[in-house]
């Protein structure tokens, strides 16, 4: 079956349309980053808000903080609504890993805050280990943290 002048004009409409659709869904669907540093008492610590990161590890440091409210490590899944999530980088050496702080929430008087080191596995960020000192060190139920990426991320270990 032939399709006339007026058929191959119909679809070449169509196809124009559905390249235009793409075009935008893409466009809509992509968003960057933006980063910006707060300084308190001499020191500078980043922060991150946005979405995504296109191309960074697991989506980027954003999608750290529902990682760590769904990770049963430290009981932090339990305790979720008691705690913020904070001060989530990367580390330079190697972005497939990212500390992250969670203090109380405002108010939250049975909570006690501290900090954690995710990494990012198959395409998802894994908590590996939370607490308030020598967190992603050696000793724990986990390998520790590359002594590259401790050093980048602020993690100090008090033990060998």
């Amino acid at each position: 079956m032939a399709i006339g002048e007026q058929g191959r004009g119909v679809l070449r409409i169509v196809w124009v349309m559905m390249a235009i659709g793409a075009i935008v869904l893409l466009v809509a669907c992509s968003s960057d980053d933006s980063s910006s540093s707060t300084s308190t008492a001499g020191s500078t610590t980043p922060t991150t808000t946005g979405t995504t990161t296109a191309g960074a590890p697991c989506g980027g440091t954003s999608t750290v903080e529902a990682a760590v409210r769904e990770s049963p490590v430290a009981g932090l899944s339990e305790v979720s609504d008691k705690y913020d999530v904070s001060g989530v980088r990367s580390a330079a050496s190697a972005p497939t890993w990212a500390r992250f702080d969670n203090p109380p929430k405002a108010g939250v008087t049975d909570f006690q805050g501290g900090y954690g080191v995710a990494h990012c596995e198959s395409g998802a960020w894994v908590v590996q280990d939370a607490g308030t000192s020598d967190v992603g060190c050696a000793g724990g139920t986990i390998p520790a943290v590359p002594p590259a990426v401790r050093a980048d991320l602020g993690l100090e270990c008090t033990g060998p």
